[in-house]
């Protein structure tokens, strides 16, 4: 069986450990001997991770975990295996006295082992957008004054066959999201 621990130990942007207390796991994703857990934050408008386990043997050994945006929720693999694609759903506060830009985090897997950093895509750059998404059929429920990064919750990943595009779903806002993975960017919602 596999148990998951009630705090791991994760590198911040500097390189220095910091502690994450976790609440569920959301997710999970194979790829090779590389098992990957999406777990939320105890505090869901927090920063989560994704917990990597080696499972080669018949017992699940845990190798690290990673740092990625509020709420991640769901996992996913490139189909090479080079990346491993998390969509941070950042979930507001029911009072929205905190709300959490969504994102797509992205980590490198070099060799079966996963980078200690995930590279973290926001939606920021689609603030300015709001009207034009609207007009497109884009839903945005937040109350007045969110922004559209805050607004967009990506939900679910798909990635193309070359693992050169990811399609990140935004349920909640009835979009799609294009992801460029050579590039590392949002490039369309």
């Amino acid at each position: 069986p596999l148990a998951m621990p009630a705090t791991v130990t994760v590198k911040d942007a500097g390189g220095a450990d910091e502690t994450l207390t976790l609440g569920f796991a959301n997710s999970i994703a194979i790829s090779g001997n590389l098992l990957a857990v999406a777990a939320e934050n105890a505090v869901k408008s927090s920063t989560g991770a994704v917990l990597f386990y080696d499972i080669s043997a018949a017992t699940p050994a845990f190798v690290k975990a990673v740092k990625v945006g509020a709420l991640p929720d769901m996992v996913t693999f490139t189909p090479d295996g080079s990346l491993l694609l998390v969509a941070n759903e950042a979930e507001p506060e029911s009072d929205y006295s905190v709300d959490p830009e969504g994102s797509v985090g992205i980590i490198a897997i070099t060799a079966g082992v996963a980078a200690d950093q995930a590279t973290l895509l926001t939606f920021s750059a689609f603030n300015a957008d709001q009207a034009d998404l609207a007009a497109q059929g884009v839903k945005f429920a937040a109350p007045l004054g969110t922004t559209v990064a805050q607004d967009l919750e990506p939900e679910y990943i798909t990635v193309s066959s070359d693992n050169k595009t990811a399609f990140v779903s935004l349920q909640e806002n009835n979009a799609l999201a294009v992801v460029d993975l050579a590039d590392k960017a949002i490039t369309k919602v």
